[in-house]
């Protein structure tokens, strides 16, 4: 079974996904009751009711239930935990590291609990989190790691070979393909301006370590490419060859250079 599939792993990103996005049923059905909160097939239909009756999400229907008299005083507490703690969650979520804020949910949610009670396998299952909430040091939000999940599982499940992605060096993480295209390597682009900014040189370092993601995506073949010259502002400035690009050791590298000239009609 493919990492992004266990189903523990499932039930993190659904709160993930549930957290940005409270119009996300899909999402709000699979954790309601992960862990456990005592709301069952009844309280479901209810919610299912509501929802389609006001044409809103599953999320918003819950908080109409909880402000009505059709649920018992008991799940109403726990619904009204269940919400409460997304909406707080969606408050946080720019305060922490990603890997911060997954351990917080985990914890606070009762995941980790829950797995602990289930011996063995609940063990196997708290590795599987670990694994997930360190990957999470590799991003910067929870949109650009639900962008990165969303590419692999397409990646994962793609039947023609011959399919072509375009995608950003972030969201490549963790994927490889026969032949890659880096386009675009030169200085004040990549490495960025910005780049040469920052005295601390860790802007730097950080665009050199997405030079390495873009060249190990390759399995077979890679290509990178550069302009000699680039229109910028409407005007046709020449341009210099990345840096990242003469770092290549020379034995691995053969440079073709192209004399096919661009105009502007």
């Amino acid at each position: 079974m493919k990492f992004y599939e266990r189903r523990e792993v499932r039930d993190i990103i659904a709160y993930l996904r549930l957290i940005i996005n409270n119009n996300d049923d899909l999402a709000f059905e699979r954790i309601i009751n992960r862990p456990k909160r005592s709301i069952g097939a009844i309280t479901l239909k209810k919610i299912y009711t509501v929802a389609q009756s006001h044409t809103i999400s599953f999320f918003e229907a819950a908080k109409m239930l909880v402000d009505s008299d059709q649920l018992t005083q008991r799940i109403k507490s726990s619904l009204n935990g269940f919400l409460g703690k997304i909406e707080l969650w969606r408050e946080i979520v720019t305060t922490k590291e990603l890997f911060e804020f997954v351990e917080m949910i985990a914890d606070q949610s009762g995941f980790i609990e829950m797995l602990e009670m289930e011996g063995i396998l609940g063990v196997a299952r708290m590795e599987n989190i670990k694994e997930l909430i360190s990957s999470l040091k590799n991003f910067n939000n929870i949109t650009a790691f639900l962008e990165h999940i969303s590419l692999v599982m397409e990646v994962d499940n793609m039947k023609n070979d011959d399919t072509v992605y375009v995608m950003t060096l972030h969201a490549s993480k963790g994927l490889e393909f026969p032949c890659v295209f880096l386009p675009g390597w030169e200085e004040g682009l990549f490495p960025h301006q910005r780049s040469f900014e920052d005295r601390s040189g860790k802007a730097l370092e950080e665009e050199r370590r997405l030079a390495y993601v873009g060249i190990t995506r390759a399995k077979e073949k890679l290509t990178i490419s550069c302009a000699d010259r680039r229109e910028i502002n409407n005007q046709w400035q020449p341009m210099r060859t990345s840096r990242f690009i003469r770092e290549l050791p020379r034995d691995n590298v053969a440079v073709v250079k192209s004399n096919i000239a661009y105009s502007r009609n």
